[in-house]
């Protein structure tokens, strides 16, 4: 489901198809609700996985894509990797990169798979579900106490999202990926995917976000971080299935 990563240069980088056909401009009837438009080679977000630091045990990986972030995951330390796909062509691909490639919806890929991880990563993925809040509820019951969760999503409260939408009163998907991707279904701000997680059994640890390396970032230093939420447009998450501690009778 990955189809890129939201970072200035990712897109421009890598290759890039057409999901629907050229002749009639008509998607295929196996195209699924919230699937993006274009399918991106991949690039991963190094960002992000500074983000995710050192792993190890079993990592997996949902919307892979074509299995780009594996050598990546490999040299942070994980033992295994495991990919979730639902583009078949995609999944090939990530299967001389993976240790296992489900060719399946997160939705409908069995909990025996999703319970084997220890890490989580959920990377340009919950905005492309209809129903992400039920999603990560389902994955906080498969999964096994202590397993990690690490996710990265467009921002809502980002101001150059806003901001058409304030001065100009538009809000247009783009056919281009990106931000505005038609494929996003969902969007969260940094409270809305803390409570989605709180709500999910899930519970959050730390954020971060990506701000891009010109003046954003540059103001963001200036003010100390203060509107790191309005001036980031990527938002990356931790959050982790803690055990249940028993009420005392």
């Amino acid at each position: 489901m990955r189809t890129a990563t939201h970072h200035a240069t990712a897109p421009r980088s890598a290759p890039l198809w057409r999901r629907y056909d050229n002749a009639t401009m008509s998607r295929p009837s196996n195209f699924l609700p919230g699937q993006s438009d274009l399918r991106y080679g991949g690039s991963p977000a190094q960002t992000f996985l500074q983000f995710v630091g050192p792993i190890d045990g079993t990592v997996l990986d949902i919307g892979s894509g074509e299995g780009a972030w594996g050598p990546d995951l490999r040299r942070a330390g994980a033992e295994r990797l495991i990919a979730i796909e639902p583009d078949h062509i995609a999944a090939e691909v990530a299967r001389s990169r993976y240790d296992r490639v489900v060719p399946n919806t997160v939705e409908d890929t069995p909990s025996e798979v999703i319970s084997q991880a220890d890490i989580i990563i959920l990377a340009d993925c919950l905005e492309h579900l209809p129903d992400p809040w039920s999603t990560l509820t389902w994955l906080g019951d498969s999964v096994k106490a202590g397993c990690e969760l690490f996710i990265s999503l467009p921002n809502l409260r980002f101001l150059g999202l806003l901001g058409p939408v304030l001065v100009r009163g538009r809000f247009e998907y783009s056919d281009g990926g990106g931000l505005l991707d038609r494929g996003h279904l969902r969007w969260f701000t940094r409270s809305s995917l803390e409570h989605a997680l709180h709500s999910s059994g899930w519970t959050p640890l730390s954020w971060s976000g990506e701000s891009g390396t010109g003046a954003r970032a540059l103001a963001n230093r200036l003010t100390g971080h203060f509107f790191a939420e309005l001036l980031c447009h990527q938002l990356y998450m931790k959050a982790a299935k803690l055990p249940t501690i028993p009420a005392r009778p």
